[in-house]
């Protein structure tokens, strides 16, 4: 595509005039894909003027990171592995990876921070009260934000950010070329020994469970447990 528009002069810059081109992910399959992707786009264009998006880094939750830590003094000196036993991390999503697979989880309850950023983005913080009543019982208790409810629209998709953000030239949250290579050389590595390893049965599990019996077993040597959410209309 950016071959036929350079062809055609689309992509000529002028004093007064900028082009910029916005390219979706995945960038690249292996690392020797990502740099021939790379390659040819630097046949029509500056580094400067392409934008590599991940909409993610656009939606509101993941932009509040940054905010929620640091304007929150009560949050900011206690985000360190000194107070953050560990970081969970769970895609639940109504349909299946589909085509994409090629691309790409006794108890005591914790104090615990969650950041929704699909759907209902939003935080949650739960901490321990005591339960009302003669005896010292102990429950847990949530205080949920959600963006919907407190600031009367729905969050963009990410997408509208990262365009406005093209537009204007800042590439703070768009992916760079050697970015985007060593990544993939990082990543190549354990797809190389995979490759080199005879096949292994691979634990899968039935869709709209909660992942093969195996994942439980990644936290559960440690005495921890995944933290099971809810998926709306289920």
């Amino acid at each position: 595509m950016t071959s036929r528009l350079g062809e055609s002069g689309l992509l000529q810059e002028t004093e007064n005039d900028w082009r910029r081109v916005v390219i979706e992910k995945p960038f690249g399959q292996d690392l020797e894909s990502a740099v021939a992707l790379n390659r040819k786009l630097h046949d029509n264009l500056d580094e400067r003027q392409i934008y590599r998006i991940n909409h993610y880094l656009g939606k509101e939750t993941v932009q509040n990171i940054m905010v929620f830590r640091f304007a929150n003094g009560f949050i900011e000196p206690l985000w360190n592995h000194h107070h953050i036993d560990h970081v969970q991390l769970t895609v639940a999503e109504s349909v299946g990876v589909e085509h994409r697979r090629a691309y790409y989880v006794e108890q005591v309850d914790p104090n615990m921070l969650v950041l929704r950023i699909q759907p209902a983005e939003g935080i949650q913080m739960s901490f321990s009260a005591k339960v009302p009543g003669p005896t010292m019982g102990v429950g847990t208790v949530d205080m949920d934000f959600c963006y919907e409810d407190y600031f009367g629209n729905k969050p963009a998709t990410g997408y509208e950010t990262l365009i406005y953000d093209c537009m204007n030239g800042d590439v703070t949250l768009y992916k760079h070329a050697d970015t985007v290579e060593k990544g993939w050389e990082i990543v190549q590595s354990v797809m190389g020994v995979w490759a080199a390893l005879p096949p292994r049965d691979f634990p899968n599990y039935a869709a709209g469970t909660w992942g093969p019996t195996a994942a439980g077993g990644l936290l559960k040597n440690d005495g921890r447990l995944w933290r099971r959410i809810k998926i709306p209309n289920q």
